[in-house]
C-alpha cells in the first residue's frame, strides 16, 4: 500500500524574481530541482481583542488586548511512487475512452495509443487529478513532466491548472505540441493574457503562483523561472495537472505517453475537506 506523503508546515525562502518571456506565438486558449518557495498570505492576518478592564476610585478605563494569528503555511506533495492515486491528495476526471492515468514506475501517467476515442461534453480524451484542498489565498504550485512518447504534431496539451472558484475557471501553464504552431510553452491566465514561446523540451517543469492576488504562469529554463504572463485573480481555486487533445475533434496520432513527477504546493490556509492531506 501506499505511504501518503504528509503535509508539513514550512517557512520558504525567497528566490529570484522571474523573467518575462517574448510571445512568439498565439496563446493557448483552451480553459534541476527548483528552490522552495516563499509563500506570503494575500489578507490581513486575522486578529480578536480580549477586553481588559482597569478600575480606579475617580474613573473606569477599559482598553483592548491585540492578538494575530499567523497564517498556517503547508506544504503538500507527491512524488507518485505509489501503486495507487493518492486519494488524500487527488480527485480524478477522465473524458474519451481507451486511454490510462495510472501511477508507472514512480510517476503519474497519461497514456494515449491508438484507438483512444474522444468524448463527453467537449468531445475530447484527457483529463486530469486535481487537489481536495482549495487553496483562498497564496500559493506555488509545481510539477515536473516528461515526454516519454511524443510524436510530432500529436495536439495534445500537458498542463498544470488552476481552476478557480465557484464557476472552475481553468488558468493554466502548458506545454502542447501543436499542428499548427509546433513545439511550444504558453500560458493562459484569463481572456487577453498569457503568451508562447516555441520550444521542444521534452521534459521540464511547470509553475503557478499567486502573490497578493495575482497569479503567473511559469515554465523553468536553464534553471531560471521563466513568466509566461500574469493577472490579478483571488478567488478560491483547486490545483490540477492533467493530459490530453487541445481542440475539438482531436488530432490522431501515434501513441502518446505522458508522465507527471514531483508534485508540490506550497500555500496559505488551505481549505481542505476531513482526511486530506493539509487538514491537519
Amino acid at each position: 500500500m501506499e505511504t501518503a506523503p504528509s503535509a508539513t508546515t514550512t517557512v520558504a525562502q525567497p528566490e529570484a524574481a522571474p523573467v518575462a518571456v517574448t510571445t512568439t506565438a498565439p496563446a493557448h486558449t483552451q480553459a534541476a530541482a527548483p528552490a522552495h518557495p516563499v509563500v506570503r498570505t494575500s489578507h490581513a492576518a486575522r486578529t480578536h481583542t480580549t477586553p481588559a478592564a482597569t478600575t480606579s476610585a475617580t474613573n473606569t478605563t477599559t482598553t483592548a488586548a491585540t492578538t494575530t494569528t499567523p497564517p498556517r503555511i503547508v506544504t503538500i506533495s507527491d512524488d507518485f511512487s505509489g501503486d495507487q492515486i493518492d486519494g488524500t491528495i487527488w480527485y480524478r476526471i477522465y473524458q474519451g475512452s481507451g486511454w490510462t492515468l495510472a501511477p508507472n514506475d514512480g510517476q503519474l501517467e497519461f497514456a494515449f495509443p491508438p484507438g483512444t476515442t474522444p468524448g463527453g461534453q467537449y468531445d475530447n480524451y484527457g483529463g486530469h487529478v486535481g487537489t481536495l484542498c482549495t487553496f483562498p489565498d497564496d500559493f506555488d504550485a509545481r510539477v515536473d513532466f516528461t515526454l516519454s512518447e511524443w510524436p510530432a504534431a500529436n495536439g495534445i496539451v500537458v498542463s498544470l491548472w488552476a481552476f478557480f472558484k465557484p464557476n472552475n475557471l481553468g488558468w493554466e501553464a502548458w506545454r502542447h505540441s501543436s499542428p499548427q504552431w509546433g513545439e511550444q510553452y504558453g500560458g493562459y491566465v484569463g481572456v487577453g493574457n498569457g503568451g508562447s514561446v516555441t520550444l521542444d523540451d521534452t521534459s521540464g517543469t511547470l509553475r503557478l503562483a499567486r502573490e497578493s492576488g495575482v497569479v503567473t504562469a511559469y515554465f523553468l529554463h536553464k534553471g531560471q523561472w521563466l513568466s509566461l504572463g500574469s493577472a490579478e485573480n483571488s478567488a478560491p481555486t483547486a490545483i490540477a495537472v492533467g493530459a490530453g487533445s487541445a481542440q475539438s475533434p482531436p488530432v490522431r496520432a501515434d501513441e502518446a505517453v505522458v508522465d507527471f513527477d514531483n508534485f508540490t504546493i506550497t500555500a496559505a490556509d488551505p481549505s481542505c475537506p476531513p482526511g486530506a492531506q493539509g487538514s491537519g
